[in-house]
C-alpha cells in the first residue's frame, strides 16, 4: 500500500508541473557487516535502518543537496556493495517506509510536512500479500516468513501505530 500510495501521489504532483521523486527507506537498511550475525534480522524495527544516514540524507536534500542513497537488496538480505545512486532534491519529496513518520521531527521548521499515515482494513490481507512477495520476489523460506510475521505484530503496534494520531492524513 504504502508503495502503490507513493507513485499516485507522484503522479499527482507531475501533474501539477512539479517536480518529484520518492526515497524508499527500504534501501537504508543496515548491511550484514553491520549486524549481529547471531540473531535473526528483524526488519520491523526502526533500528534495522540505518537512521544516522537516512537523517543525514534528510537534511541535505532539504538544503538542496543531491545525495547517495544506498541500495539494499532484500534476496542476499544486504546492501549492494557500490551500489548509490545519485538521489536529487526536487520540489517534492516523498520518504517512503515503514518508519517514515520516525525522521520527520529531524527537518528544519521552513520545510512544508505532510504525514500520512496507511492503515489496511485488511490487514490479513496485507500479511498473505507480504508472504506471497517474500516467497516469489525475495526467495526467502517459510520459516523466515513465519518469524518476519510474529516480528512484524508486536513492532506494528509499538513503531507504527502511534504515528496514526500525529498524521495530517
Amino acid at each position: 500500500g504504502k508503495s502503490t500510495l507513493s507513485r499516485e501521489i507522484e503522479a499527482l504532483v507531475k501533474g501539477k508541473g512539479l517536480t518529484v521523486a520518492t526515497l524508499n527507506l527500504d534501501h537504508y537498511y543496515l548491511p550484514k557487516n553491520r549486524v549481529d550475525a547471531s540473531k535473526p534480522k528483524n526488519f520491523d524495527i526502526p533500528e534495522a535502518l540505518d537512521q544516522e544516514l537516512i537523517i543525514q540524507h534528510l537534511k541535505q536534500l532539504e538544503a538542496g543537496k543531491t545525495v547517495q542513497r544506498p541500495t539494499y537488496d532484500f534476496q542476499p538480505s544486504d546492501r549492494v556493495v557500490d551500489g548509490e545512486v545519485p538521489f536529487t532534491p526536487e520540489d517534492v519529496i516523498i520518504v517512503e517506509g515503514i518508519f517514515a513518520g520516525e525522521y520527520i521531527k529531524h527537518l528544519e521548521k521552513h520545510t512544508e510536512k505532510l504525514k500520512i499515515y496507511v492503515q489496511s482494513p485488511q490487514v490479513a490481507d496485507n500479511y498473505t500479500r507480504k508472504e506471497a512477495r517474500d516467497l516469489q520476489e525475495r526467495k526467502k523460506t517459510e520459516a523466515h516468513i513465519k518469524a518476519m510475521k510474529k516480528n512484524q505484530i508486536g513492532c506494528l503496534f509499538q513503531y507504527v501505530a502511534p504515528h496514526m494520531n500525529t498524521s495530517d492524513i
